[in-house]
Formats: structure tokens, sequence, C-alpha cells
């Protein structure tokens, strides 16, 4: 969001109609006035999954269904289900067991970017302890080392 400059009259009635979770710095510029900067807090996956999967949010899928839709090994998904708990069950008694869509088409996105720029498919975690993408170290090196490679094939 952006800095506003306000009287301090008006700090009161401005900083009533911030949304909770906003991040507020005051600052008091040389003419008396005051400087108000809002930052948006991030967004958590399920903000990122409501927005960009919001037909498929608890929609149930089985493991298999899920490998063949978004071409994703299925051992893959199981790790994404069972090791890292990414993905959550929709029905837990449902035979065969449905998991949720959104949290797969989630996780497919996140690992087909990362497998199409050659980055961290293998070994690094998928998401962070938020849910969010997590960020490699040197995603630049591991790019290069993935183009030398294709050279020397």
């Amino acid at each position: 969001m952006p800095t506003v400059t306000v009287s301090p009259q008006q700090v009161q009635k401005l900083l009533t109609k911030i949304p909770s979770g906003v991040k507020v710095e005051l600052s008091k510029t040389p003419d008396g006035a005051i400087e108000v900067t809002t930052t948006e807090p991030p967004k958590t996956k399920a903000d990122i999954i409501n927005e960009k999967f919001p037909d498929l949010v608890g929609q149930g899928i089985t493991l298999t269904e899920a490998s063949k839709k978004y071409d994703t090994p299925r051992r893959t998904i199981e790790k994404w289900v069972y090791r890292n708990e990414y993905v959550s069950r929709v029905d837990e008694l449902a035979y065969p067991q449905t998991f949720n869509e959104a949290e797969i088409a989630y996780c497919a996105e996140i690992y087909h970017e990362r497998k199409k720029a050659g980055v961290g498919v293998y070994g690094a975690p998928l998401l962070d302890e938020n849910g969010l993408p997590y960020q490699l170290r040197y995603p630049k090196r591991a790019e290069k080392r993935k183009n030398t490679d294709t050279l020397a094939d």
C-alpha cells in the first residue's frame, strides 16, 4: 500500500479504516505532517488456492486421477500427501481415498514451474512452513547447471 501524508488530526480517522493484519509505520515530516505507510500481509496458502483454483476447493480426487490430470508422477503426489502433508484428505472413509484437488493443483503448478526452470524438483521442499512456495537458495546456479548439462548431451 502507498505512503499517505496526513495532518495529526486525520491520523485516528485514517487508522480506523485500515484492515486488520496490515503493517503500519508512522513518521513525522519536518512540516509537522504525519506519513502513514502501510504494507499488506503476505498471502497465505489458502488465499492463493482460493484465488487460483476456486472451483476445485473441497473437490475430491484420487491419487491416480491426479497423477494423470496434472501430469505428475503418482509417487510425487504421494509424498505431498503422506510425507510432507501439503495435501489434505477430503473424505477419509471413502474408498478409494480422495484428496483436496485444489491443493494438488497448487502443488503441481509449483512442481512444473520448477521442473521447467530445472531447479529444485528433487530434494528441496516444495512448500515452506507457511504453505508458500519454498524459496530456493541458489535458483540461478541450478538453472545454469541445467543449461550446461544440456549442452554436454
